[in-house]
């Protein structure tokens, strides 16, 4: 059924005409006018106009509200202020409508004719459902904005806030500074469920930005979908947040404030560029491009701007145009400038890197995009480029790598040099002074970067910003009053705290001056970012300053970068303005202290007994004497361990220092306090026992197998022990693998024969060192504890009447929950002259493992080479008789039972 309001629209047509009633009544006959005497002739009545007959463009179709259930009519109604007669030449019958949350996609719009979504034309584009900020010229339609003193104002000053608003600046719109609070709003009527979407740019801290929603009864949204503290952004970056809507009437807020805190610097303004509601009803025409702007193909959601040096003074257009020789224009500009004559402002003068003949040449460039003329008269010439001068050397910490390089590179780990000269080695005992220096500015060191960042399009005479100057780096010339030139170098970090000092982990200094003209209010900001925890303001200038030196102490040892950023004026402009070329920062010089990364241009002394792991060692088996500063040498007969007072620790009974100094060992060759002296050499390298079979708890037979090292190889043990389990096929490795291995005087693996599909192999597991350093060599009886003597009697045989044993103890540094001391291993050499080779080694007789208490072992190597030399004590000489006169002798050993000597 239709409702009865599209029936009275209908009836309303049938006289075609809107406020008049359908039909017409024809215009009564003139009356002849009375003739007086005395009165002038009447003026002649012009004939009645007629009512033109109604056409198609006298009428267009409207949606009437939305019903309970969502839906709408479409009715044909007449044109405002048109008159015409007879019925509407097309279709005034009412139909039904989309329903009221349709909308057309991007680049559509909506037909109410045929009541379908068609392609926006040429020179036109449309977001389909929604609603498009990109250009602020001027406030917006359906935009307010609202300006008071700041809830949070701590200066003792009275803010006049009358005239501190947001201000459309072509490109972007801004909200007001200092500590005012400004507040821009708009109302959306969404026909279905939304989102407004801004594009933002926000760097100062020190102000407060929030967005908010509140529905047609004035209620904020107070949940994190509708109510936003948006995050603060880098210099120059824009970023992007979203706020959902509900169908209905939303108001949005972008709300700023400034905290002053009463200092001088003003809070940096809140950029936004653009803003998208989406959800509103749908487009019934398509939105004209901007001047400035184009679009050559149908169905666009959004224009392109004209390219540079191309211009389009009209909207809604399908292309841009070129501008003549003489002239110039920005990207996207409705209008073409003439090109002014060249100034010294326009050109910059640099330097070429350093050529193989160490050579810099001086550069002069115009600013691009190049935008004067210089074939006019006034304009000035581009001075000549490619004069020759001598570089500078290499900054402090670094050097060419090569004779033929032409770059500085820091120098390698543990070397240093001043510039001037080649990396060096640091001598023993020193540290490499590790820091950043830069005094020379003909590179731009690896470790910095420098950036120009602009609201404008052509704010920034190039993307660098900064130019280097060969002895110093300035902000550079070309560049908008408002742009920021930004200068960061990074370093890794800090090499802990430095000694003698409250916190301190290192000095950055750096000397510097500003040209800034008279009312410029230019100022520099020296600012430092930890990693993880944001960036701050360490210092600023404002107005010219003259050559000074500043340094800051840095109280952490994380990475960090730190940034110098210059503005001309804190003005923020609608367009590129450049009423303050010339001034500028220098930077001269950039020291950081006590670096992770960097180069070295010194070493300096290592502190006394310094653990610090950057200290370049003393050569192996040296150390550093605290009395000269240098390394020494432990003298013969002595090993070094830095753990004792005297690192020089005299090596025990019967043993000797090695080469180096690093330890003391047997070297085969014995004397006892007797005098007797032992030649062991036949018993180097590494010799094996094995212990009696056993079996575990679930019958497998396995048994203990000992290598010995005795002496020899300067101290290194040669006995090996290893882990093959994983080496054996079937049990989870692979052929060959190896697993944990163990090297030292003497060691332990524990042996199980096994057999493989018929073919017998043996694991050797659970390696274990019993002696990693020969303690001492003594002669059991003579010199030994009572301890040591009872220990031999109860273990083994006691030796022979006139025979002692050698003793050698070692010990394992290894400490374990059972022998916290770590493992201790004595093996008693016995001179057994009836031994042929190296002997045969026996393990205690009540021991058959090798230990008693798991912590001490105990081995007797009964062996001919543990009998002293003999000397002429073991002989007696017995002369004969004469015989033909000479006489004859005898010589016998004193031994009559056994030998103890061989």
């Amino acid at each position: 059924m239709i409702p009865s309001k599209v029936v009275v629209l209908v009836l309303m047509l049938t006289g075609a005409v809107r406020g008049q009633t359908p039909t017409q009544t024809p215009p009564a006959a003139p009356q002849e006018p009375t003739q007086a005497p005395a009165a002038p002739p009447e003026p002649t009545q012009p004939p009645a106009e007629v009512t033109p007959k109604c056409t198609a463009d006298d009428f267009h179709y409207e949606y009437t509200e939305c019903d309970s259930s969502g839906g709408r009519w479409r009715v044909l109604v007449p044109n405002v202020g048109n008159t015409c007669q007879g019925n509407p030449p097309m279709d005034a019958t009412p139909k039904r409508g989309k329903e009221c949350s349709f909308s057309c996609g991007s680049g559509e719009f909506f037909n109410i004719d045929s009541q379908t979504c068609e392609k926006c034309p040429q020179g036109t584009y449309s977001l389909g459902g929604g609603v498009l900020f990109d250009h602020w010229e001027s406030l917006p339609g359906g935009f307010t904005t609202t300006a008071e003193v700041g809830d949070y104002s701590y200066s003792a000053k009275v803010t006049n806030c009358s005239q501190v608003t947001w201000e459309a600046k072509g490109d972007f719109i801004a909200s007001g500074s200092g500590d005012c609070t400004t507040t821009l709003v708009y109302a959306a009527n969404l026909k279905k469920a939304g989102k407004v979407s801004f594009t933002y740019q926000y760097i100062d801290d020190n102000t407060i930005f929030h967005v908010y929603v509140q529905n047609d009864q004035c209620q904020t949204m107070m949940d994190s979908d509708n109510n936003k503290w948006p995050d603060t952004t880098e210099e120059g970056k824009w970023k992007e947040e979203s706020i959902d809507l509900t169908s209905g009437n939303n108001v949005i807020y972008w709300k700023t404030t400034g905290l002053s805190f009463g200092n001088e610097r003003k809070p940096k303004p809140v950029f936004i560029k653009k803003i998208t509601i989406e959800g509103v009803a749908y487009t019934s025409e398509c939105t004209k491009c901007p001047p400035g702007f184009f679009t050559n193909r149908p169905g666009q959601a959004e224009c392109r701007m004209c390219d540079e040096n191309w211009h389009q003074p009209q909207a809604g257009q399908t292309r841009c145009n070129a501008c003549n020789k003489h002239q110039y224009a920005e990207p996207g500009s409705p209008q073409c400038k003439p090109r002014p004559p060249c100034t010294e402002k326009d050109y910059f003068q640099t330097h070429t890197p350093c050529d193989e003949e160490k050579k810099t040449q001086v550069m002069y460039k115009w600013i691009e995009p190049k935008i004067c003329r210089d074939d006019v008269n006034n304009a000035v010439k581009l001075p000549a480029s490619g004069a020759k001068e001598d570089c500078p050397p290499c900054n402090p910490g670094m050097a060419l790598p090569n004779s033929t390089a032409t770059v500085c590179e820091f120098c390698p780990q543990n070397m240093f040099s001043e510039g001037e000269t080649p990396c060096a080695n640091c001598p023993p005992n020193t540290e490499p002074n590790y820091s950043h220096q830069y005094k020379w500015w003909n590179a731009l060191p690896e470790t910095m970067e420098m950036t120009c960042i602009s609201v404008h399009v052509r704010g920034c005479a190039s993307t660098k910003g900064w130019e280097l100057a060969g002895e110093h780096i300035h902000s550079g010339v070309g560049n908008a009053d408002d742009a920021y030139l930004v200068l960061a170098l990074r370093t890794e970090g800090f090499r802990g705290q430095i000694p003698g000092t409250t916190g301190e982990f290192g000095r950055i200094t750096f000397v510097f001056d500003t040209l800034c003209s008279a009312g410029s209010g230019c100022q520099l900001f020296f600012m430092q970012e930890i990693e993880g925890r944001g960036t701050k303001v360490i210092e600023s200038w404002t107005g010219a300053q003259t050559k000074q030196q500043y340094s800051f102490v840095i109280g952490a040892e994380d990475a960090m970068t730190f940034t110098w950023a210059f503005q001309k004026t804190d003005e923020v402009f609608g367009e590129n303005q450049q009423n303050f070329p010339n001034d500028m920062a220098r930077i001269y010089e950039i020291h950081i202290t006590n670096t992770k990364d960097g180069g070295a241009s010194s070493c300096k002394a290592c502190p006394q007994g310094s653990q610090n792991s950057e200290c370049i060692p003393c050569a192996k088996g040296y150390f550093a004497n605290p009395e000269t500063n240098k390394c020494e040498q432990c003298p013969e007969g002595t090993y070094l361990n830095f753990g004792a007072e005297d690192p020089c620790v005299p090596c025990s009974e019967g043993t000797v220092s090695n080469e180096d100094r690093t330890a003391c060992y047997s070297d085969c060759t014995v004397t006892d306090v007797h005098g007797h002296t032992y030649d062991l050499n036949g018993l180097k390298g590494f010799h094996s026992v094995q212990s009696a079979p056993t079996f575990t708890a679930m019958g497998t037979r396995y048994f203990y197998q000992f290598n010995i090292s005795l002496c020899g190889n300067n101290g290194i043990g040669e006995a090996e022990c290893l882990d093959n389990i994983t080496a054996v096929e079937g049990q989870g490795g692979r052929q060959g693998e190896v697993g944990d291995k163990v090297k030292g005087m003497i060691c332990r693996s524990t042996i199980i024969p096994t057999t493989n599909h018929g073919i017998a192999q043996v694991i050797s597991a659970q390696p274990d060192s019993l002696g990693d350093r020969l303690m001492n060599v003594t002669l059991a009886g003579t010199n030994n504890t009572d301890l040591a003597m009872a220990q031999l009697t109860d273990l083994f045989d006691p030796d022979k009447a006139g025979i002692h044993d050698l003793m050698f103890e070692m010990q394992s540094e290894k400490a374990t929950m059972a022998c916290p001391e770590g493992r201790r291993s004595v093996i008693y050499l016995r001179c057994d002259y009836t031994q042929t080779d190296e002997g045969k080694i026996e393990l205690p007789r009540n021991c058959p493992t090798g230990t008693c208490t798991g912590c001490d072992f105990h081995f007797l190597w009964n062996t001919r080479y543990a009998c002293p030399l003999c000397t002429e004590n073991d002989y007696m000489s017995i002369e004969g008789q004469c015989k033909d006169g000479k006489q004859t002798t005898q010589f016998l050993w004193k031994q009559n039972e056994y030998r103890t000597c061989r």
